[in-house]
């Protein structure tokens, strides 16, 4: 944990931000990825983001990230980034006031549509030149991490590994592929009077959007029956058209999860012998 002094050294010599008085400050969160800290300055509110420098075997690429804020900026989608510094591990933002949503908040209907409609105007945006995501390498890269840290994988799952490949090479592109959130866990939505807010991009990449939803319903344990009403918030009646490859895409989901909890385990922590 940093105290005031770290705190201000940071600001100052680093962002260069002029500070008039004191800086008042609050441990928020620490987390995997980062250490987060609210904090006020001369009467305004910010979020302070100290990246964790070993977040190389989770797959994040920060550059990918700035430049995705970045080009998020003018959309009213998610906190203002003011100072990235992939050198010093650091990200400052404003402080966007609000209620983080919690899984009860995706267990109500006004709830999932104001989500739904919130996802259509992201995957709607133009992505050229936009960092794009591909999934069977990113479950790859999860391989290898989990074999270098543990020194072997569970033995059922390169069983699992060839029916992922099968399973994603059957898929046709029937949608087009579009900017996504790709981890839009209730932890990571925030909202206020005026707006829905999506928070932490680290993973935000080009993608398929069957992902995105099988990540939401998934990730979220939405019930089959506010599954079916997100979706057809989403899709309209054309839903049934996606429900096969959107199936195919959840078990991809909870398969890739799955992965990613393995990768985080203390290297003297036993892996599972199987996956199940």
């Amino acid at each position: 944990m940093l105290n005031q002094s770290e705190i201000c050294r940071l600001l100052k010599t680093i962002v260069n931000l002029s500070i008039q008085g004191d800086i008042n400050f609050r441990h928020l969160s620490q987390g995997i990825t980062n250490e987060s800290y609210w904090l006020v300055i001369d009467d305004k509110e910010y979020v302070l983001k100290i990246h964790n420098p070993d977040t190389d075997r989770l797959g994040l690429n920060r550059e990918n990230e700035i430049q995705i804020l970045t080009f998020l900026k003018p959309f009213d989608l998610c906190p203002e980034t003011i100072f990235y510094s992939p050198e010093h591990n650091f990200t400052l933002s404003h402080w966007l006031p609000g209620k983080i949503w919690h899984n009860q908040e995706l267990q109500h209907p006004p709830a999932l549509l104001q989500l739904a409609q919130k996802l259509k105007q992201l995957h709607g945006m133009p992505c050229d030149n936009l960092p794009e995501i591909d999934l069977l390498k990113r479950l790859q890269h999860y391989r290898m991490m989990i074999q270098k840290r543990h020194g072997k994988l569970p033995g059922t799952e390169l069983k699992v590994l060839t029916s992922a490949h099968k399973l994603l090479a059957s898929l046709q592109q029937i949608l087009p592929s579009c900017l996504c959130h790709n981890d839009l866990i209730s932890a990571n939505i925030l909202s206020n009077n005026q707006n829905l807010y999506f928070l932490d991009w680290e993973y935000a990449a080009v993608n398929n959007p069957l992902f995105e939803l099988a990540v939401i319903t998934q990730g979220n344990q939405l019930s089959e029956t506010n599954q079916q009403y997100f979706l057809e918030q989403y899709f309209g009646d054309k839903k049934a058209f996606f429900d096969n490859n959107y199936a195919v895409y959840c078990w991809f989901y909870q398969y890739l999860s799955l992965l990613w909890t393995l990768v985080i385990i203390p290297k003297e922590n036993p892996l599972p012998e199987n996956l199940d």
